[in-house]
C-alpha cells in the first residue's frame, strides 16, 4: 500500500472517529436533559437537600443546562424542598436548617436563606420561603420567587408561586403560567 493511499484511510477513519465522537455527545446531552432537566428530578434533588439539612436553592435551575425549564424546575425544586422541610424535625433550639443571622453596619438580621447587597440584608421569615437577588441588587423573599432582568417578586402565600419572562414582567398568583398572550395567574376565590 502506497504512502498516499494510507494517508486517505487515515483521514477517513479520523473524519469516523469524529462523527462518533459528535454522535456520542449529543446523545449524552440528550441523556442528561431527560434525567435532570425534568420537574420529578428537581423535586427529588429539593427533597434531598433538605434532609440534607441543606439551604434551598433560590435558583435550582441556574446551574443546569437546562435554560429553557427553569421557572418549572425551580418551582418543583421548592415544593420538593418545602415537603421535606415539613417532615424535617427542627434542630434542639427549636429552629429548622438555614436558619442564620447576619450583620451589616451594625443591624443584625436573623432568618432563613438571607441574601446580601449593598450593605443591606435580607432574610426569609419562614424555612420553606426563598431569598434572591437579581444582578443589580435587588432583593425579595417569599415563595416561589421568579427574576426577569432587573424585576424580582415573591408570592407571600405557600399555595402560591411566581412566573417570569424574558422582558422584566414578573407575576404572582395560583397556577402562573407564561402563555403566547403574556403572563396568567388564577383568580383567587
Amino acid at each position: 500500500m502506497n504512502s498516499n493511499k494510507r494517508s486517505r484511510i487515515r483521514i477517513v477513519l479520523l473524519a469516523m472517529g469524529a462523527a462518533l465522537t459528535t454522535i456520542s455527545c449529543a446523545a449524552m446531552q440528550a441523556q442528561y436533559v431527560a434525567e435532570v432537566c425534568t420537574p420529578s428530578a428537581a423535586y427529588a434533588a429539593g427533597i434531598n437537600d433538605a434532609k440534607n439539612r441543606q439551604d434551598m436553592k433560590g435558583n435550582y435551575a441556574a446551574g443546569l443546562s437546562c435554560p429553557q425549564f427553569q421557572a418549572s424546575l425551580n418551582q418543583s425544586y421548592a415544593e420538593g424542598f418545602r415537603f421535606a422541610l415539613d417532615k424535617t424535625v427542627a434542630g434542639p433550639d427549636g429552629r429548622y436548617p438555614g436558619y442564620e443571622c447576619r450583620s451589616s453596619f451594625g443591624n443584625k438580621v436573623c432568618g432563613y436563606h438571607c441574601v446580601q447587597s449593598m450593605g443591606t440584608v435580607l432574610c426569609a421569615a419562614r424555612p420553606d420561603q426563598m431569598c434572591l437577588q437579581t444582578d443589580f441588587g435587588k432583593m425579595a423573599c417569599g415563595y416561589g420567587c421568579a427574576i426577569s432582568q432587573n424585576t424580582i417578586k415573591c408570592a407571600q402565600r405557600k399555595n402560591e408561586s411566581c412566573v417570569a419572562d424574558n422582558f422584566g414582567n414578573v407575576k404572582c398568583g395560583r397556577n402562573c403560567r407564561a402563555t403566547p398572550f403574556g403572563l396568567r395567574c388564577d383568580k383567587r376565590k
